[in-house]
């Protein structure tokens, strides 16, 4: 035998196997064997010492992997000793397996499996007692001339018989139980693969969709062609109205001039405005007061609604609305694009242009003169401001009459009139 006092080995017990245990495990410390729970719990100081690992009894059937890449990665050499021929099948490829009682655990045992000492394993082999017992009886009962004696002797042995297959029984339906065990853990370990596979897959699918989106924001968006308007030859009036910011109350602004060329003016008037598609809040909320269009349209929608939102593609509305075959007096176009350039326009080339800036302290930012701007509440002859005196009047007509009489709305008439 070797030299027992230095078995240098690492003896795994799992959590599972130690209320089994017959003999006083710590007592296998002094003969320098490092006891650990689980293999993952290995250190570098351990490893380093020795390869030699025991795994005693049992292993959670969810670690068997672990082994295999411990194995792999520190060198390890396995031995495996248990009764369970189950877990045996499932180690040997791996593992130097003993089927030995376990549960009788002493430094004698573990040194018989590190050296291979078959004969000292005899000692420890799967219940030899109870087959020495049988043995012992069986010569008695040939022996003993009492019927008596014989009597019991024969009983012992057909219950001992019982036993011996009513634990075969039990064994065969644990060896069952961890079968199905083991397919449980694989279904678990397929099922978590689907999951991570399924949310992999919904990842790409939310990527894919939002460059989809992104893919339609630019074919809807990206369209900032400058219509010439001079090519036009019976075009209505124009008035263009380039937004740089959002006027305060910019509908009533719009609502009034409209109405004004309308009524004073005599003169049927269209308002359209051209939006970029991923305005998507200011479309949203306009969308009840404005007839949505883009490049896809009824004709006959154009033509019997006053007021147009347009989004995406505008050329063909424009060239509509500009050929003029159903006699249109003036068309107020209110371009709210949101232009890389500052000089891009919707129309050109024989329109009257406005621009409109809420805040007058940028207009020098943005290269826009005061002359040709309508700003909010500002010191300007263009400015549209917050009337207090509005809520005043109760009569529609009085109250369209107060707005139309503001000096902004005067003066676009005017240049309105004289185009």
């Amino acid at each position: 035998m070797p030299n027992m006092s230095n078995l240098n080995c690492i003896l795994v017990l799992d959590e599972s196997v130690r209320p089994r245990m017959k003999t006083n495990i710590s007592d296998l410390v002094i003969y320098n064997i490092d006891i650990i729970n689980d293999i993952t719990e290995i250190t570098e100081e351990m490893y380093t010492k020795t390869k030699k690992v025991i795994i005693l009894g049992a292993y959670r059937y969810n670690g068997i992997e672990d082994l295999k890449l411990y194995k792999e990665l520190l060198g390890l050499e396995y031995y495996f000793i248990s009764d369970d021929k189950t877990m045996v099948s499932l180690l040997r490829d791996f593992c130097k397996c003993s089927y030995l009682d376990y549960t009788l655990v002493t430094s004698n045992m573990l040194a018989s499996v590190l050296y291979d000492d078959l004969g000292e394993q005899v000692k420890y082999e799967v219940d030899p007692k109870s087959l020495m017992e049988s043995d012992i009886v069986e010569e008695f009962m040939h022996k003993s001339s009492n019927d008596v004696v014989k009597s019991i002797c024969s009983s012992y042995l057909r219950l001992r018989e019982l036993l011996d297959t009513k634990i075969e029984d039990e064994q065969g339906h644990l060896s069952t139980i961890r079968k199905y065990e083991a397919k449980m853990l694989n279904y678990e370990q397929q099922i978590a693969f689907l999951s991570t596979s399924y949310e992999d897959l919904l990842e790409q699918v939310m990527m894919q969709t939002k460059t989809l989106k992104d893919y339609s924001t630019v074919l809807t968006q990206d369209f900032y062609k400058t219509i010439q308007v001079s090519k036009y030859k019976n075009r209505p009036k124009i008035l263009y109205l380039r937004e740089y910011e959002e006027l305060l109350h910019s509908e009533s602004f719009l609502n009034t001039l409209c109405t004004a060329i309308r009524v004073q003016g005599n003169l049927s008037c269209k308002l359209v405005r051209i939006h970029d598609s991923s305005d998507l809040v200011r479309i949203k909320t306009l969308e009840d007061r404005y007839k949505v269009v883009n490049e896809k349209f009824i004709e006959s929608d154009i033509i019997t609604s006053d007021k147009i939102l347009a989004y995406g593609n505008y050329e063909k509305l424009l060239d509509l609305l500009l050929t003029n075959k159903y006699t249109l007096d003036v068309l107020v176009l209110v371009d709210c694009k949101n232009y890389k350039e500052f000089s891009s326009i919707v129309a050109g080339g024989g329109v009257t242009t406005i621009n409109l800036c809420r805040n007058i302290h940028n207009l020098p930012i943005l290269g826009l003169s005061e002359v040709n701007t309508v700003t909010s509440n500002s010191d300007s002859s263009l400015s549209w401001d917050t009337y207090t005196d509005y809520d005043q009047y109760r009569d529609d007509r009085e109250r369209f009459e107060f707005l139309a009489s503001r000096t902004v709305i005067n003066r676009i008439y005017r240049i309105v009139k004289e185009m």
